[in-house]
């Protein structure tokens, strides 16, 4: 099925999920050469799936990676408006919280598998405060423990 991610007038809708992947006391951050900001790993959900489901698959397809029996929960959801080049963009940002098990790990440095150019890399609370990241608020859904809407207009 394809990605939820369709052209309504003059604005883009995309459904998308996001991980913070947390391992020990840091969390997995993609950057890329191509933006100036950072992302976290994740993408969009394609049509019948659920968000838990297109979380596993986004994972496995972009860090080669089996989450499905890592302990995760929702931690927030983001409405996101934001604007690139002339496209006006309306987001669903489902945000899962994933605690990776000790035998799943990622080298810091890891070249995603799925799209080139851009990867990942571990920071730690204090390090994710000097790193640019969009949306912003990411930074402090990292630090939730319980879960928290957002409605961000950029």
């Amino acid at each position: 099925y394809m990605d939820i991610s369709v052209m309504i007038s003059e604005v883009k809708f995309n459904y998308r999920v996001g991980a913070i992947l947390k391992h020990k006391d840091k969390i997995l951050i993609e950057t890329s050469d191509s933006v100036n900001y950072s992302v976290i790993p994740g993408g969009r959900v394609k049509l019948l799936e659920d968000t838990k489901y297109a979380l596993n698959r986004e994972i496995e397809e972009e860090l080669g990676i089996d989450i499905s029996k890592c302990e995760s929960k929702l931690i927030s959801v983001v409405e996101n408006f934001f604007k690139v080049g002339e496209v006006q963009y309306h987001e669903l940002y489902f945000i899962y919280k994933v605690e990776l098990d000790d035998d799943v790990m990622i080298e810091d440095g890891m070249v995603n598998l799925d799209s080139y150019g851009s990867k990942y890399y571990w920071k730690s609370l204090e390090e994710l405060k000097k790193v640019k990241m969009l949306p912003q608020e990411l930074k402090e859904i990292a630090t939730l423990d319980e879960f928290k809407k957002f409605v961000v207009r950029d």
